[in-house]
């Protein structure tokens, strides 16, 4: 099966997000299906063991991938391609890292520059995030930006962004991305992931 979608297509925001948690070189470390979109019978995911990126799977009466893994053949600015892959391979288990509970929500109720929500994240969890992370968000809507609900629990927990926007609402659009914890040795920043 080949999935194909258009810039002026619904779909093609929603893909396009899900790409942007593709591992970005092509050696990547850990399973081989890291460079693939999955999909199952209620979400399409990809990762890159940083971050998770997830939409509901369904379009209409159906879904909007089958399911199953697919690579990337194009991913250009206005146009997407994938290609449904049979193979043997499994997926790792993306549900492991989605967190069951949360102490402090936060909601974006209007549209924010991803400079705003990575400084507040900085602020409000004590950890840090990589911004090209904050950045990718908003591929979903990259001419008007959307709303976010932002939840995590702790320090180092996960952080986790839903995209509120009534534009994408039935999509459930949604993004884990791991903290980085930065300490100071020596007078030097050093970044522990």
């Amino acid at each position: 099966m080949t999935f194909k979608k258009s810039k002026n297509e619904v779909e093609f925001n929603l893909i396009k997000f899900i790409l942007s948690a593709l591992p970005k070189n092509k050696e990547i470390l850990g399973p081989r299906t890291l460079k693939h979109v999955y999909a199952d019978e209620s979400v399409i995911v990809s990762t890159d063991s940083k971050r998770l990126h997830m939409i509901t799977n369904k379009s209409g009466d159906g879904y909007l991938l089958e399911p199953g893994l697919y690579e990337v053949v194009k991913n250009i600015k206005s146009n997407i391609v994938l290609n449904k892959v049979e193979t043997d391979l499994t997926y790792p288990n993306y549900k492991q890292v989605i967190p069951k509970s949360y102490t402090s929500k936060w909601v974006f109720q209007k549209w924010v520059r991803a400079v705003e929500v990575y400084t507040f994240i900085i602020k409000n969890h004590k950890n840090s995030i990589d911004p090209d992370f904050v950045r990718d968000l908003y591929k979903l809507s990259p001419d008007t930006g959307l709303k976010w609900e932002i939840l995590f629990d702790e320090e180092y927990s996960p952080i986790v962004f839903t995209a509120i926007d009534d534009l994408f609402k039935e999509y459930e659009p949604t993004a884990i991305i791991m903290p980085i914890e930065y300490n100071v040795v020596e007078g030097k920043h050093v970044v522990s992931v």
